[in-house]
């Protein structure tokens, strides 16, 4: 009966293991985002590129990622730009509807280029946007920082992207313009999230940056929750994996208790609904290491189980306290 016992009790654990990384999982997964546009309309933002100013082909580049977005209502979307100081473009608004597209998309293509690169001023703008400012608790934040050159006040700039990630806003870099420049390795190391990839986007070629914000529409909840590669995200709060782990070791101390009481009846139970156990396993959401590592233990259990040939249970026979108290202390 020990044997079975110990099965078991090894199983309560990985069923532990399974149940939080499904909290997990869950309490990461975000349901919509609150994100802000931050622009730098300084004077080099009028240069030529291609034929056209850098702030032409960002206006484009912008309307484009504006366009992606779903009128479902789980999108909040506003605008900062900044050169001399900052202005509010476009406040923080739901987009549920094709006009609340046009009108940012055109109060965007209102912007002109002109004055310096106060970026400080543009970041602590969109921080006060979205936290606490209208937008929603909940809801994933993002800001995406837009420029072409190192802004007047570097370690101002600095200071106002750490503030924002501290108040768990996901910062995004995309930087223009010429590489020899240093501009791209300031927001590269010190204004993005992450300096890979698409947290910092260094885009030299015009074409290339209509293709840079088609990209950030599709992948805007993957930024969010910093889901790429390379990428990895906290665990849940101290106080939530704390309920996770009490509830848990409940659910796994009463499965041991029961299955020392009734250990002949679980294991007939367990190889009877053996399938069931492992195509229930097969349909889990679960990394394909946990996975294959569960279910090879599971077969080697459920394979035990069979050699022993358990009968079928005559009557449910419950075992003396005193040797359920023995069973206990020989766990521990």
């Amino acid at each position: 009966m020990m044997k079975t016992i110990y099965k078991y009790f090894i199983i309560t654990l990985l069923l532990f293991f399974i149940t939080y990384s499904l909290q997990c999982q869950a309490m990461a997964k975000i349901q919509y985002i609150d994100v802000v546009l931050v622009l730098d309309v300084s004077g080099s933002m009028g240069k030529p590129w291609n034929g056209e100013t850098r702030l032409d082909i960002l206006k484009a580049s912008v309307k484009m990622f504006i366009e992606q977005q779903p009128v479902d209502g789980s999108i909040y979307m506003g605008v900062v730009s900044f050169s001399d100081h900052a202005t509010t473009i476009f406040q923080l608004s739901c987009i549920d509807n094709e006009g609340v597209k046009t009108s940012i998309i055109n109060s965007v293509y209102g912007l002109k280029a002109e004055g310096k690169t106060y970026m400080d001023d543009g970041i602590r703008a969109g921080h006060s946007m979205l936290i606490p400012g209208s937008g929603r608790k909940g809801a994933g934040k993002v800001m995406i920082i837009v420029s072409d050159g190192i802004p007047e006040n570097e370690e101002a700039a600095a200071q106002a992207a750490n503030d924002a990630k501290k108040d768990g806003i996901v910062v995004v870099g995309v930087f223009i313009g010429n590489l020899s420049q240093t501009g791209d390795e300031f927001l590269r190391d010190r204004i993005a999230q992450h300096p890979n990839y698409p947290y910092f986007i260094s885009v030299t070629n015009p074409e290339d940056l209509p293709k840079a914000f088609k990209y950030l529409a599709e992948q805007l909840y993957a930024i969010a929750e910093e889901k790429e590669v390379g990428v990895g995200r906290e665990p849940p709060p101290i106080g939530e994996g704390a309920k996770i782990v009490g509830a848990s070791a409940i659910v796994s101390f009463s499965l041991v208790t029961v299955s020392a009481i009734l250990s002949n009846q679980i294991a007939f139970l367990f190889n009877a609904l053996s399938s069931r156990i492992l195509s229930f396993l097969r349909s889990l959401n679960l990394p394909d290491w946990l996975q294959n590592i569960l279910q090879q233990y599971l077969e080697e259990v459920i394979k035990s189980i069979r050699e022993e040939e358990v009968p079928p249970p005559t009557k449910w026979q419950f075992i003396t306290i005193k040797e359920l108290i023995t069973i206990v202390f020989s766990m521990s």
